[in-house]
């Protein structure tokens, strides 16, 4: 009779041991896990903050050379007839307020992730664009 009641307590203390090992286990893994997420966002957040200190540093290069092209423009122009250096230089007044509009913009974007990073990026750039193209056409002597 002893020996049944010593099995009986030896299998439940094994379960026990097992079950406690276990639990304590899957308390480890999900503290694991835990640390891994916590782990992921850091360095995302450092990738997208990367990310938005090189496109500033880009659009910055580019901001800077439209403004070198506006000017050298204002210089080309100044030698030109009444009307046609006030065409020009209405349209080169509108295009230096889209490049300060832009540098503006580029200036007070944060990098907390606290705006819609994709959208922001997406039209820059297509306002960027838009600038560079205007300045091509404007240089560009429509002769007929």
């Amino acid at each position: 009779m002893k020996q049944p009641i010593l099995a009986i307590v030896v299998i439940t203390f094994m379960g026990g041991s097992m079950l406690l090992n276990s639990c304590q286990s899957s308390a480890q893994k999900v503290e694991n896990a835990k640390e891994n997420v916590a782990t992921a966002n850091e360095e995302l957040l450092r990738a997208r903050q990367d990310s938005i200190h090189q496109f500033k540093q880009e659009s910055a290069r580019k901001i800077s050379d439209s403004e070198l092209r506006i000017t050298e423009y204002k210089d080309k122009i100044a030698n030109e007839n009444k009307k046609l250096k006030a065409k020009h230089e209405k349209k080169l007044y509108e295009l230096e307020q889209k490049n300060n509009d832009l540098k503006t913009r580029l200036t007070t974007l944060k990098d907390d992730g606290s705006e819609d990073w994709t959208q922001f990026k997406t039209e820059f750039n297509h306002d960027m664009d838009a600038l560079g193209t205007s300045l091509k056409d404007l240089t560009v002597k429509n002769v007929k």
